[in-house]
C-alpha cells in the first residue's frame, strides 16, 4: 500500500491566460493569474506565487475576475470550459456556480457591493447575467447574433448609464441597459473577430474604450462605442489584451498585448510604439504598483509572467511558484529500475525525458510537428531499441533513439490528430503491438512495432477515446 507520496520535480513556468489586481484589507495589491491548471496568486507584485487554495480544482482557467470590492468581501470569480466557479475567501476555497457551459468572459459589475451583478460571456450559450452573484443565471442574448462572447467590458459607471460591451467571434455589441439586451456596432469590417476589449476609467468623460481583433489589429473609439477606427500603427496585428494604467487619468500610459510584443501609449492611445519584442506572443496585461509607480506583468503562452520594473527599464521572468504546466502522462523504463529513465508528456512543452528517477528532466522534442503530446508509450523492450511512441495533436510520432529525435508515424497512419497510444507487454521472443486512438475515434494497431498501420473495427461512431490498454496474452486472445 503507498502511504505516502513524494514531489519529484517541477515544472515552472507554463501559459498565463489571464491577469487580475485585487486589493485586500491590508491594502496589499494581489495578482490573481488563471492558467491551464488552475489560478495562482501572488503577493508581491508578480515576484513569486503560489497556488490558491486546496479546493482550487478548475482547470484551463480563461477568465480571472475579482470582485471590486474584494478588500471586504474577498470575493473572485473564474470562467473554464467547465463552467464558473466563485470564491469568497480570497481564492481558499472555490464552489461551481454556472455548471455546462464553456465560460470565455468575466465582468463584475464597478457596484457589485450594491448591486451584485455579473456577466458571463460563453463559447456557445451567448451572454449569461446573474442578478445575485452568481447564485442564479439568466440569459441575456437579445440582440446578440453571435452566441460566442469572447471578452465583455462595463463602464465605470455601469450602474448609473448601464453601458457595456460585448465581443464576440464575428463582431462587437454594445448595451445600454445593463446587459439585457445588446445592439451590433457597425464597425465597416468584414465579420472581425474581436478578442479583447477595455473601457476607460474616465470614460463617462472620454468616451474611450478599445477593441482588440485576431486579425484586423486595435479598433478605438473616443465617442463611446458609436464610432471606431483602426489604430494605423499595430493595423493588421493580433491584439490579445488591452489594459489601462491605475493612474491613468495622470499618466494616460495604456499597454496593448500583441503577437510580438506589447505596444505602449502614453497619451491615450493616439500614438504607440511597440516595445518588448524579445516576450514573443503576449497573452494578458495588467499594471501592478511599484513604489510610487507602477510594474507592467505581461502573461505568456508556456513561459509564465514578465515583469518590467520602470527602475531596471527590463523585462524578467517571474515563475517561481507558478508551476502551470499540465503534465498529461508518465511512462517509464522497462528496465526502471536499473536505468531510472522515464519520459513525461504535456500539453504545452511536449515531450521529456529523465534519467535520474524524475530528479532532472530534459526537453525532448526534436522533430515533433507539435508540442501538444498527450499520450507517451515506451517500448517493452527499450533497452534494446530504444522506441517510444507519442500521440500528439498533430498526429503520431516514433523514436527509435530513446525521446532523442522524433519521426511522423509512415506505413499507413493518417496524419491525424491522435488521442492515446499504448504497447503490448510481452515476452522478448513474442510479438507485440502498439495501438493508438485518433481524435475522431478511430483505432490504428502496428503489429511490426511502428512500421506499419492498419485500421481496427470498432463500434464507438465518432466518440474520442481517452485510454486504451492491451492483453498481456494479446498473442493467443487478442
Amino acid at each position: 500500500m503507498i502511504r505516502r507520496w513524494e514531489q519529484i520535480a517541477q515544472r515552472r513556468g507554463g501559459t498565463v491566460t489571464a491577469l487580475a489586481i485585487a486589493s485586500s484589507a491590508d491594502r496589499a495589491r494581489l495578482v490573481f493569474a488563471g492558467t491551464p491548471i488552475g489560478v495562482r496568486r501572488s503577493s508581491d507584485g508578480g515576484r513569486t506565487w503560489t497556488v490558491v487554495g486546496p479546493g482550487n480544482l478548475a482547470a484551463f482557467v480563461e477568465a480571472v475576475a475579482p470582485s471590486p470590492d474584494f478588500a471586504r468581501d474577498r470575493t473572485c470569480f473564474l470562467g473554464t470550459p467547465g463552467g464558473l466557479y466563485g470564491s469568497i475567501d480570497g481564492g481558499e476555497t472555490w464552489h461551481l456556480r454556472l455548471s455546462g457551459g464553456h465560460v470565455l468572459a468575466l465582468a463584475v459589475s464597478p457596484s457589485y457591493a450594491r448591486d451584485q451583478v455579473l456577466l458571463a460571456g460563453t463559447a456557445n450559450d451567448g451572454a449569461l447575467r446573474s442578478d445575485d452573484g452568481g447564485a442564479s443565471w439568466a440569459s441575456a442574448n437579445p440582440g446578440l447574433l453571435d452566441l460566442t462572447v469572447l471578452s465583455i467590458a462595463l463602464s465605470p459607471e455601469f450602474e448609473r448609464d448601464r453601458t457595456g460591451f460585448a465581443a464576440t467571434s464575428s463582431g462587437l455589441y454594445r448595451t445600454r441597459n445593463g446587459g439585457r439586451s445588446w445592439r451590433a456596432i457597425d464597425l465597416a469590417l468584414d465579420e472581425p473577430e474581436v478578442q479583447c476589449l477595455a473601457v476607460s476609467p474616465d470614460f463617462a468623460n472620454d468616451g474611450l474604450a478599445f477593441a482588440g481583433t485576431a486579425a484586423e489589429g486595435l479598433l478605438r473609439s473616443d465617442d463611446g462605442g458609436n464610432t471606431w477606427e483602426l489604430v494605423r500603427m499595430l493595423a493588421g496585428r493580433p491584439v490579445t489584451a488591452v489594459a489601462f494604467s491605475a493612474h491613468y487619468l495622470s499618466s494616460r500610459v495604456i499597454a496593448a498585448a500583441t503577437a510580438e510584443g506589447i505596444a505602449l501609449s502614453h497619451d491615450g492611445g493616439e500614438s504607440w510604439r511597440l516595445v518588448a519584442g524579445e516576450l514573443g506572443p503576449v497573452l494578458s496585461l495588467a499594471f501592478t504598483p511599484h513604489g510610487d509607480g507602477e510594474a507592467l506583468l505581461a502573461g505568456l503562452p508556456r513561459r509564465g509572467v514578465a515583469r518590467f520594473d520602470p527602475a531596471g527599464r527590463a523585462w524578467t521572468l517571474h515563475d517561481e511558484g507558478l508551476c502551470a504546466n499540465l503534465l498529461v502522462a508518465l511512462a517509464l523504463s522497462p528496465a526502471f529500475a536499473r536505468d531510472r529513465t522515464m519520459f513525461s508528456a504535456g500539453l504545452e512543452d511536449g515531450a521529456a525525458v529523465s534519467t535520474d528517477g524524475g530528479v532532472t528532466w530534459t526537453a525532448a522534442n526534436a522533430g515533433l510537428g507539435d508540442t501538444a503530446v498527450v499520450s507517451l508509450a515506451v517500448s517493452p523492450h527499450f533497452r534494446r531499441d530504444r522506441a517510444l511512441y507519442a500521440a500528439t495533436a498533430s498526429g503520431l510520432y516514433l523514436s527509435r533513439d530513446g525521446a532523442a529525435t522524433w519521426l511522423p508515424a509512415e506505413g499507413g497512419a493518417p496524419r491525424a490528430a491522435a488521442r492515446t497510444v499504448t504497447t503490448g507487454i510481452r515476452a522478448d521472443d513474442e510479438p507485440w503491438p502498439v495501438v493508438a486512438s485518433l481524435e475522431d475515434g478511430r483505432l490504428l494497431i502496428s503489429e511490426d512495432r511502428g512500421q506499419t498501420w492498419r485500421p481496427l473495427t470498432w463500434a464507438f461512431g465518432e466518440a474520442e477515446v481517452v485510454s486504451l490498454t492491451v492483453s498481456p496474452g494479446y498473442a493467443e486472445d487478442k
